[in-house]
């Protein structure tokens, strides 16, 4: 499988462009790769996602962060993201987006960011992994000492 991510600040900036690159070989090995930051900065239509055909969304990655982007898109794209459920972004929606596109491959996590690269890596892989799976219903928050939001 060979996929390509389309970057909002690229020569590939969108979803059309990135349809017109891979042409046919969606179902044949190739797939786009979609990223929450690239498609809540460029726009992407989550009703577009949607109704795309079966195999055109080979990957998503998730991550978190402003609406508006606030300086140089290169350094904000390596340096400001955020976990998921700390930013602005509708990444329930983008899930939801990608399910009904056919997509049920594996989910991957990208928070490029200062923050993140002070946590030791434990820390930032657990971090990831529970931000990032509470988008999917599938985990209750929890604080600093492990112990759940709802818990008594």
């Amino acid at each position: 499988m060979v996929t390509l991510e389309p970057i909002a600040f690229s020569n590939i900036p969108d979803l059309r462009t990135g349809l017109a690159v891979i042409g046919d070989t969606v179902g044949r090995g190739g797939g786009l790769m979609l990223d929450s930051w690239h498609a809540t900065r460029g726009n992407y239509s989550l009703d577009a996602i949607a109704h795309m055909a079966p195999g055109v969304v080979a990957g998503v990655e998730i991550n978190d962060g402003s609406l508006l982007a606030r300086g140089d898109p290169l350094q904000e794209t390596l340096n400001e993201r955020m976990l998921c459920g700390e930013g602005e972004f509708d990444l329930k929606g983008l899930i939801a987006s990608c399910r009904a596109a056919g997509y049920d491959g594996p989910w991957g996590v990208e928070v490029l960011s200062a923050a993140q690269r002070a946590r030791n890596l434990e820390a930032a892989a657990q971090e990831s992994f529970d931000a990032a799976i509470r988008q999917f219903g599938m985990l209750e928050p929890r604080d600093s000492n492990g112990v759940s939001a709802s818990s008594d």
